[in-house]
């Protein structure tokens, strides 16, 4: 019984302690009751943002909002924010992903032709002897 109430009264402790917020366009997730750990996500480097559900999730009505990065401040390049009812994380998503999409830049198809250009190898003819078979 003693254990129960213990595994309760952390759990208390995890969800009053636990915390999230945008701040200098960056996402900051923050959780633990005696090891506090701190996730930084960077707006402009988010690669995606979505909402998950596993089985246990969907007996207790919540979910869980998963967010990845190309790169993170903080060494982690993902992370998610566990506990929140369906509607609240799915309106969390569209926030997150229309903030987000306001601090990437924008490439146009000039550029992205550039960059591809720069850092693909070039393209080879099929008269190349690397890329024909000896007879």
């Amino acid at each position: 019984f003693c254990v129960l109430v213990l595994k309760l009264l952390y759990e208390v402790f995890y969800y009053l302690l636990f915390d999230y917020r945008v701040e200098n366009q960056q996402l900051i997730i923050v959780k633990g009751v005696f090891w506090r750990s701190r996730a930084t996500f960077p707006l402009a480097k988010l690669t995606d943002v979505y909402v998950e559900r596993n089985p246990l999730e969907l007996i207790f009505f919540v979910s869980t909002l998963q967010v990845t990065t190309a790169a993170a401040l903080s060494g982690v390049n993902f992370g998610g924010i566990e506990g929140l009812p369906y509607q609240t994380a799915k309106s969390l998503q569209s926030f997150v992903s229309e903030l987000a999409s306001t601090v990437q830049p924008k490439v146009g198809d000039a550029q992205a032709n550039e960059i591809l250009s720069e850092n693909l190898p070039p393209e080879t003819d099929d008269k190349d002897p690397a890329r024909t078979r000896a007879a």
